[in-house]
């Protein structure tokens, strides 16, 4: 797994990491509280319940969740941060688990899955088996009715930095459409967002605060869509 800003690197590389104390989230600690209230919670419209945070890292993220109002769970292949993680937030469960395979829970066990910029999402090739297998898993752990956030920091320009790509919004889209629906992106700066569901299940309004999407007329005329709502709320 990756860690919010870093590039995919060994375990024992992740394990040091989150012994030095991780990215420093907890020194903006309430910033970042507001910022996923704004951005994860209110912008998807997230339904409060049991969620699964995939690729956790020391459980900065499973805490935010948690103090949402959220049933939090993290995990990770990293064992420091595992153990880091119950260390700092005791009150969420955390589990060492890897995403390439999978994962130690019941089908439909989580109403909201969540990964913010695991390895995956910057590897060179999105359409890799290792990656597109990933989202029919997390899909089979997701509730009827209930959304996978994935977030994940890209300049969006294609260009490859330590080990990770910068994929534009498109090429996101297109990843998750691999088991799930994308219905809906939002950037913040260079933060993308894309909420998935079931496919069939019914959208949110185009009057929400993020960008809704729906298929139809083809995955170009899709993928256009998309993109121009983006362009016009960057505008804005």
């Amino acid at each position: 797994m990756m860690g919010a800003e870093g590039a995919s690197s060994p375990t024992p590389e992740y394990d040091r990491h989150y012994a030095a104390g991780g990215f420093g989230y907890e020194e903006r600690r309430g910033h970042w509280l507001a910022w996923a209230r704004r951005h994860y919670v209110e912008a998807f419209d997230l339904p409060t319940g049991r969620l699964l945070d995939v690729g956790c890292g020391d459980g900065f993220w499973t805490s935010i969740f948690r103090d949402l109002g959220f049933e939090a769970t993290g995990v990770d292949v990293s064992p420091g941060g595992i153990a880091t993680a119950r260390s700092k937030y005791p009150e969420s469960t955390f589990l060492v688990a890897d995403a390439d395979g999978p994962l130690p829970f019941e089908a439909a066990s989580f109403d909201v899955i969540f990964c913010r910029a695991i390895s995956h999402f910057g590897e060179p090739d999105l359409e890799a088996p290792r990656v597109t297998s990933l989202i029919p898993r997390l899909m089979a752990l997701l509730a009827p009715g209930g959304v996978l956030l994935a977030s994940y920091h890209t300049v969006r320009d294609g260009g490859t930095v330590h080990g990770r790509t910068y994929h534009p919004v498109s090429t996101l889209v297109r990843l998750f459409e691999h088991g799930g629906d994308p219905y809906r992106v939002e950037l913040v700066g260079n933060y993308v967002q894309v909420g998935v569901r079931h496919p069939g299940a019914p959208t949110r309004s185009s009057g929400d605060r993020a960008t809704s999407i729906r298929p139809g007329g083809g995955p170009t005329n899709f993928l256009r869509r998309v993109l121009g709502k983006v362009r016009r709320r960057l505008e804005q």
